[in-house]
């Protein structure tokens, strides 16, 4: 019985598969908080539509309150300004998204570059072990051809004497 197959660089394989898994969670995280950006993104432009709809449901008689007016346009311009904010912030954490998944190749480039190399190694192996199986079933079956199956000594050796 042959011993079993054993790849010394396993313990690497092991580390660059845990990078990649790191790598993977990392875009995972990343993806997670563009959405985040982009659910702010929606509310602040939700609240900004619905503060004009408002402004424009309002009365358009009487005396003109420029208090509540001025507090008004502030308040779109404070939602407004927070969603410039959130888009810029958005636009930043798309270029490490970016970035992360490049990471996320290379981590996947360099495990799949052990897993082809352990995979070579098996290979090889099986091919050497069916190899070493093959010349002793040869040889088996040659020592069985030449001395046959009965390895009795014939009488007419055994009353020499």
């Amino acid at each position: 019985m042959a011993k079993r197959f054993r790849f010394r660089l396993e313990t690497l394989l092991r580390i660059r598969r845990h990078h990649e898994d790191l790598a993977r969670q990392q875009v995972a995280r990343r993806l997670g908080e563009v959405a985040e950006a982009d659910r702010r993104i929606a509310r602040l432009q939700e609240q900004i539509a619905e503060h004009v709809r408002a402004l424009r449901a309002g009365p358009m008689v009487g005396p003109l309150d420029v208090a509540a007016l001025t507090r008004s346009r502030f308040w779109l311009t404070h939602l407004r300004h927070g969603m410039w904010q959130t888009a810029g912030q958005r636009r930043e954490l798309s270029g490490q998204l970016d970035a992360d998944r490049t990471a996320l190749q290379e981590a996947h480039r360099q495990t799949r570059v052990i897993e082809s190399l352990r995979e070579r190694r098996k290979r090889q192996y099986d091919y050497e072990v069916a190899r070493t199986e093959r010349i002793e079933n040869d040889e088996i079956g040659l020592n069985q051809f030449v001395f046959g199956t009965d390895r009795t000594v014939p009488a007419s050796d055994t009353t020499a004497g």
